[in-house]
């Protein structure tokens, strides 16, 4: 963050107006169907790379459960798939968006809302480690936020496919 010099209302304008563009980003639609949470990564990060954001940071407020793009969870096995080697695949195929010097903070990783089935644990804690491969292979820092998202599913007239959860193990 850079210090805000001026007057005091010109800072609390300044806040205003920047809380405002975060407001108006939170509540923007989609315009159309599928969720390519990594190009949607990417494009926040080049947002920030234009305006030459001193210390970058997205919040990532998403389940992870992408369904369209170059990382879809809806092909059968990507749950179970180890992280790192989906990291690598992704730098080698060069669809990793660049993150360098951004932090990334994932927030409701692998908690879903109707008609997606709930992830037990270990399935969000994959979720979350797929996404944290990703982005540290793309040159983020990455925290992740584990607090349950428990807010009800976003009306919207798009739609996104469900991801096909693995089998329980035999008991």
């Amino acid at each position: 963050l850079k210090p805000v010099e001026g007057t005091e209302a010109g800072k609390i304008a300044l806040v205003e107006k920047n809380l405002h563009r975060v407001d108006e980003a939170l509540h923007r639609k989609s315009d159309g169907d599928g969720s390519d949470l990594l190009e949607s990564v990417a494009m926040a990060a080049g947002r920030l790379r234009s305006v030459d954001a001193e210390s970058p940071a997205l919040i990532v407020a998403d389940p992870g459960l992408a369904d369209s793009g170059r990382l879809q969870l809806t092909t059968e096995g990507m749950l179970e798939a180890d992280p790192e080697d989906v990291a690598r695949y992704l730098n080698a195929t060069g669809s990793l968006p660049d993150l360098t010097g951004t932090t990334t903070y994932l927030v409701g990783f692998g908690y879903t809302a109707s008609p997606q089935s709930p992830l037990d644990a270990p399935l969000r804690a994959r979720v979350s480690a797929l996404w944290t491969a990703v982005f540290e292979a793309a040159g983020a820092t990455v925290r992740v936020d584990s607090a349950p998202n428990t807010n009800e599913a976003l009306e919207t007239t798009f739609s996104v496919r469900t991801v096909d959860l693995p089998a329980a193990p035999a008991q």
